[in-house]
């Protein structure tokens, strides 16, 4: 493969994992437009069409929901989901991390097995 194509696919790739680490578990999802200035802000200029269409590729390998009011799609992470994609933001991952070994032992070990324990465990990206 050539370089210019190598970087294209790698560019490519980094923008999905972007476009995805913008959408949200809550139902209240993100619009197409929302998502585009957030990639721009990464760098990332695009049109809306490509990233309506990027959604709709991604949501055939992703547990991605869609809900449209008038004519605006919201896309957001269908509840319950393992191993999600939203990304935490770098204030809520530290204090579920100071959570997670601060409190830990002061919660009963039956207790632990809750949403805090799933985000910890959660790989990141």
């Amino acid at each position: 493969m050539a370089k210019s194509m190598q970087q294209d696919a790698s560019t490519t790739a980094i923008r999905l994992i972007k476009l995805l680490s913008f959408i949200p578990q809550d139902s209240k999802g993100v619009s197409s437009s929302y998502i585009k200035d957030r990639l721009e802000t990464h760098g990332f200029v695009l049109d809306v069409r490509t990233i309506q269409r990027d959604l709709m590729a991604l949501s055939r390998e992703f547990p991605l929901e869609t809900r449209q009011e008038v004519r605006t799609n919201f896309w957001y992470f269908r509840k319950n989901t393992q191993n999600q994609w939203p990304a935490m933001s770098p204030d809520t991952a530290l204090a579920v991390m100071m959570a997670d070994q601060n409190l830990k032992p002061l919660i009963p070990e039956s207790a632990r097995l809750t949403r805090l324990s799933q985000a910890v465990r959660q790989p990141t990206f």
